[in-house]
């Protein structure tokens, strides 16, 4: 098969789009104010920070209730659904195993009843096509898709027994990341001390605002400050410019996107699009202990519609604190196990390179 652009693809295979194979359903947030809605609730109410890339859903953090499905405009998903995320973080792929409703964040694709496509065949190709929604991404600060942009994305449509074959070798590989990840949690499982809350043993903490007005995409003798924004590629790293806005040890927090994302940073730097950052007392804590402790924790953000890292959640949130030497220790002891968490990783990107290939090589 090949893929060049957006929507220019070739297979041997019949070539059709997702909306001739689904009914697409999006999703809605009942009104927080009307405690009818959420109090006592039993129906299942998705977010995007629920579950993860190929997934199994079971269960949601919250429930709506009989009201909220009767009177707003979420609607009901069956089992079997397959869920795409289209805001902030684009292209998250999932199967729910109950009936569900979701927020705006995700879309619901139920297969119609004559459509000759399996759900995870479906789940598996829509993930294999991410750079196709990427590149129709619309939006500045947050890029989504939308329900249209989805419902035209085209897809090779094969035989049931290759569909079948592709899935295989698919979770064969699911199984394989989901053994290296359990290895990667491991290393970093034993940490453990006296909780306290994060602004107890920070200077300050606050958020990045809006760009700069001089911006390089490389590094120039006038343009060399680091400008770093929400995002784990390159560290955030999204230009340079010619002032800074933070000096000297501090963690910074992706707050949307991939929430929770923390950098020890030792710098000047200009942060924008609300990352936050943390100034810890020194005295108190080593940042950079404190980046591995915050990257441990997976913190999840809120919000209706894009989750989102505010710096009163971050400010509340309570971590283990230890002795400067036991921290000294831990941090020691990471860094070295960074190497083999790096390893570890490298195979987990090789492994989602293997699903490329075992859709390039049946379509």
């Amino acid at each position: 098969m090949v893929f060049r652009g957006t929507l220019k693809i070739k297979s041997r295979w019949e070539i059709t789009t997702i909306g001739e194979l689904c009914e697409l359903k999006a999703g809605s947030t009942p009104s927080r104010r009307n405690n009818n809605y959420w109090n006592n609730g039993t129906i299942k109410w998705l977010k995007i920070n629920d579950f993860k890339d190929f997934d199994n859903i079971i269960n949601t953090d919250e429930k709506i209730t009989k009201s909220a499905l009767k009177e707003t405009g979420v609607k009901l998903l069956p089992k079997d659904t397959i869920v795409v995320t289209i805001f902030a973080t684009i292209g998250r792929v999932g199967i729910l195993k109950d009936e569900m409703t979701t927020n705006q964040a995700i879309i619901g694709l139920i297969i119609k009843k004559d459509s000759r496509i399996i759900n995870y065949y479906l789940m598996y190709i829509i993930k294999y096509f991410i750079e196709t929604l990427l590149n129709q991404a619309s939006g500045s600060a947050q890029s989504n898709i939308n329900g249209t942009k989805l419902s035209n994305l085209k897809i090779p449509l094969p035989p049931l027994n290759i569909q079948k074959e592709i899935i295989k070798e698919c979770e064969f590989v699911d199984k394989d990341i989901k053994t290296i990840k359990s290895k990667i949690e491991n290393e970093l499982n034993n940490i453990k001390g006296n909780m306290v809350k994060i602004e107890s043993i920070s200077k300050k903490i606050f958020a990045g605002g809006d760009k700069p007005k001089n911006i390089s995409d490389i590094k120039t003798d006038k343009l060399n400050i680091p400008i770093f924004a929400n995002s784990v590629k390159e560290k955030g790293l999204y230009g340079f410019t010619d002032i800074h806005k933070v000096s000297g040890e501090c963690v910074t927090v992706s707050a949307r996107g991939t929430i929770g994302y923390a950098v020890s940073r030792n710098e000047n730097f200009y942060p924008i699009v609300r990352l936050i950052i943390i100034i810890p007392y020194l005295e108190k804590i080593y940042s950079k202990y404190m980046e591995i402790i915050l990257n441990f924790l997976k913190i999840k953000g809120n919000g209706a519609g894009v989750p989102q890292l505010t710096v009163p959640q971050i400010s509340n949130i309570k971590i283990p604190l230890l002795t400067l030497q036991i921290q000294k220790e831990i941090v020691s002891k990471i860094e070295k196990l960074e190497v083999n968490i790096a390893k570890f990783q490298k195979i987990i990107d090789e492994a989602n390179d293997k699903k490329q290939a075992i859709l390039k090589k049946y379509l």
